[in-house]
């Protein structure tokens, strides 16, 4: 999936003060790149992830997806375009505590409307995937930071997304682990065509990617 931010700017309003996380910033990402935007806190590095993903909305400016302008479509069908285009890896998980592993990746699954049964098949494949076919049935708190992550990549991949975007992925885990899940986000955009975008503030993993986007102070450097 082609994705285009053409003049985006975002704004908060702070009580009588104005955030501006992005100022114009114009990108282009075409369909299987693997790509990380680096800055320093509060560049607006996660702000324009959220743009991307169509997670926000912007200020000024537009957000095409395979051409298409979907800046100013109503939030419900934001919210489903989400659930079939992308798939969301976050530095803290956001398992649901009460659920299994395969409970968690069945539930957006089920969330898209696929019966129990196809989504159970579907959710065990993606973990075996991920190397946690054998962890399945275990609960979140019962399982390592990587392995959890692990877990959530495998959700990610839940509704077989065009886009993968991970915000510091590796944020909460040791370097070993880190580089086990940077292995297999980089294998996802190598074996499966997956566009990849990573927000990460680590040059090594940011070295690993064919493209780089540098922010600072809501621009691209």
């Amino acid at each position: 999936m082609k994705i285009e931010l053409r003049n985006v700017w975002k704004e908060y309003q702070m009580g009588d003060v104005t955030i501006t996380a992005l100022k114009n910033v114009s990108v282009t990402f075409n369909p299987g790149e693997l790509v990380s935007i680096t800055g320093p806190s509060g560049s607006g590095k996660t702000t324009m992830l959220n743009m991307i993903g169509c997670v926000d909305k912007p200020t000024r400016g537009r957000i095409l997806l395979d051409g298409r302008d979907v800046t100013n479509i109503p939030l419900d069908r934001l919210a489903h375009l989400r659930l079939k285009r992308f798939g969301f890896v976050f530095q803290r998980f956001y398992l649901l505590p009460t659920l299994t592993a395969l409970q968690n990746v069945m539930f957006p699954i089920l969330k898209a409307g696929t019966p129990r049964g196809d989504a159970k098949r579907r959710a065990e494949e993606l973990l075996e995937s991920v190397g946690m076919g054998d962890r399945k049935n275990h609960l979140p708190h019962q399982l390592s930071g990587g392995e959890q992550q692990r877990v959530a990549i495998a959700r990610a991949l839940a509704n077989n997304p065009d886009v993968i975007l991970a915000d510091e992925p590796t944020g909460e885990l040791d370097s070993e682990s880190g580089r086990k899940v940077i292995d297999l986000l980089i294998s996802l955009n190598k074996k499966m065509g997956k566009s990849v975008i990573i927000v990460t503030h680590q040059e090594e993993i940011s070295n690993r990617c064919r493209r780089r986007i540098r922010l600072k102070d809501g621009r691209i450097l």
